[in-house]
C-alpha cells in the first residue's frame, strides 16, 4: 500500500490483518507526515502491541523510533519543532541507517549525534537490529552511542 497515492480504508484494513508490515525507505519526514495525515500512528502501534511484526528499512526503520531527528545524520533534511518529529516510538532508541565509520571523523556528524535525545544505533547497510520481547538481537556490527551511559 502506498500512503501517498494508493491509500484507502479497505487497503488499510487488509494490511492490518497481515503478519508483517514493511515500512520502506525514502524521505523520512515526508513518510512521517503521510503516516500522521492518514492517522496511522495508533493503528500501527496497536498492530505491534498485539504481536504484529513491523520491518523498517532506512527511513522505515527511523519511523519506528521515538523521533525522526536522527534522519539528518543520513542526509535527510529534517525541519520543524521536536513535536513534529515524534514518530511511532516502538523502540527505545534512535536509528541511523547507511552508517560508515568515516562519518565519526566529521565534526558536523558528531554535533548532530550529540543533539539526539535517546541512545542511537549506527547501522551500516549490512547491519540489522531485531527487537522482540523487549530484547535486542544484533546482526552485523552496528554501533550503539549512548551519551548518558556511565
Amino acid at each position: 500500500m502506498e500512503l501517498e497515492s494508493e491509500f484507502s480504508q479497505q487497503a488499510l484494513d487488509a494490511l492490518l490483518t497481515c503478519d508483517v508490515i514493511h515500512l520502506s525507505g525514502g524521505d523520512t519526514q515526508r513518510f512521517l507526515q503521510a503516516i500522521k495525515q492518514r492517522q496511522l500512528i495508533e493503528p500501527l502501534n496497536t498492530f505491534a502491541v498485539n504481536g504484529g511484526a513491523i520491518v523498517g528499512v532506512s527511513a522505515g526503520a527511523i519511523l519506528l523510533t521515538p523521533s525522526i531527528a536522527s534522519a539528518a545524520l543520513c542526509g535527510d533534511e529534517v525541519k520543524g519543532p521536536q513535536e513534529e518529529l515524534n514518530a511511532l516510538n516502538l523502540v527505545p532508541f534512535q536509528f541511523v541507517p547507511h552508517f560508515e565509520s568515516i562519518q565519526l571523523s566529521r565534526g558536523t556528524f558528531n554535533q548532530q549525534l550529540k543533539s539526539l535525545t535517546h541512545a542511537v544505533y549506527l547501522c551500516g547497510d549490512n547491519d540489522a537490529l531485531l527487537l522482540a520481547d523487549k530484547k535486542i538481537a544484533i546482526y552485523g556490527a552496528p554501533r550503539l552511542i549512548d551519551f548518558d551511559a556511565k
